[in-house]
């Protein structure tokens, strides 16, 4: 408890880490040194400790599952009070796992829009990835460039396919639904809150 003043020993905050004169950066995704390091490389020195990191990874991937689960209402709302667009609907969530001296992971916190800035070759390296898997598993479709000049009044506008496979189609993916889907998603959300209440009566 000697050092409970230590910030730079108890918190593992980037922000805060990097002020210290101990600080070390690191570069290479591939090494285990200085006060980052990938996912892969942390693997790897577990591994080579005998850690079953597969076990671990299960882990953790199971504790964030729950954690969406435990926040699904609130997630539900804000996108029925905010989206207008059913259209690559997705949010980036950064959670912040540690580890005990079991290797049991806990959830300290989780960041809404995590910081995606990259002071380093390492960060440009996992952070680009990721959010290359980000909007391919969100299906992103870049604006259409035909439709800055386009007249979005004009009906060849709504119904004409896109120039290009990378761009939205807006055959698909309208810009508001239609008063058939409003009608449509109101039916189906008042009979799952109907089947909801049916069920816990029986419980």
């Amino acid at each position: 408890m000697k050092d409970i003043g230590n910030k730079y020993m108890h918190l593992t905050n980037y922000s805060v880490q990097k002020k210290s004169s101990e600080y070390e950066s690191n570069a290479d995704d591939t090494i285990c040194q200085g006060h980052k390091w990938s996912l892969k490389s942390l693997w790897g020195y577990l591994l080579k400790r005998g850690v079953n990191t597969n076990e671990i990874w299960k882990n953790i991937k199971d504790l964030i599952v729950k954690t969406i689960i435990s926040a699904e209402s609130s997630i539900n709302s804000y996108i029925k009070s905010n989206v207008r667009n059913r259209y690559s609907v997705h949010e980036l969530f950064g959670f912040d796992i540690l580890l005990d001296e079991t290797y049991k992971p806990w959830v300290l916190e989780v960041n809404i829009s995590p910081s995606l800035h990259s002071n380093s070759q390492l960060d440009i390296n996992i952070k680009g990835g990721m959010i290359k898997d980000l909007h391919n598993l969100a299906g992103f479709r870049i604006p259409d460039k035909a439709d800055l000049v386009a007249n979005p009044s004009n009906e060849n506008y709504k119904l004409s396919p896109p120039s290009n496979r990378y761009c939205i189609d807006k055959r698909v993916f309208p810009q508001s639904l239609s008063a058939d889907e409003k009608a449509k998603h109101s039916y189906y959300s008042q009979r799952y809150q109907d089947e909801v209440l049916v069920c816990s009566c029986y419980i």
